[in-house]
């Protein structure tokens, strides 16, 4: 009888063990990080172009680089831990460009648990119970500043419709993001 209880007590602990684990992959507006985080502050110089972003002929092609971050998730949501988790990877990147003597990291994509997720408004996360990741992979690259792509119309007209000021649509824009995403910010 006292083998029936252990092992019932042992399954009975397998068995709530993956209940109570978790592991979730999400999508999130990069946009709305940015805008929650002032993420563009934080890059100091460098470009992010997500996905199939726009961007100007690079005056010169670097590596491509990759960085897999994790934060503690516990007592945070999940948006709140991922775009926490996103502007670690996005800083990672930057540290990587910077040197390198890059000024843009172009092709972003989310890369967590090695599947490749390309989007120019979204980004990938991993959440857990505790444990909220993101991995991202993009090619560093030199970009003139008179290169870069120009803003059009429409952003100035998101700025005048929607709940972002005109020097946040700006900051957005320098940040390299599309117009979509803009517009998808301040909705």
């Amino acid at each position: 009888m006292h083998k029936h209880i252990i092992t019932i007590i042992i399954l009975s602990s397998l068995v709530s063990s993956n209940v109570i684990a978790r592991e979730d992959r999400i999508n999130l507006n990069i946009a709305d990080a940015y805008k929650n985080l002032a993420i563009k502050s934080q890059l100091g110089g460098v470009t992010m172009y997500f996905g199939d972003q726009a961007y100007a002929k690079p005056n010169n092609e670097m590596t491509v680089i990759r960085t897999n971050r994790k934060t503690n998730a516990f007592n945070k949501s999940d948006k709140e831990a991922c775009e926490w988790v996103f502007l670690s990877a996005l800083l990672a990147l930057k540290d990587s460009a910077l040197s390198q003597g890059g000024n843009a990291v172009v092709n972003v994509k989310s890369n967590y648990d090695h599947l490749e997720f390309s989007s120019p408004n979204q980004f990938q996360c991993g959440v857990g119970r505790i444990i909220a990741g993101v991995a991202l992979v993009g090619q560093v690259v030199s970009i003139s500043p008179n290169g870069k792509v120009k803003s059009s119309p429409s952003v100035k007209k998101a700025a005048n419709t929607k709940s972002c000021t005109t020097q946040q649509v700006l900051d957005m824009k320098k940040t390299g993001l599309t117009e979509d995403q803009i517009i998808s910010a301040c909705g």
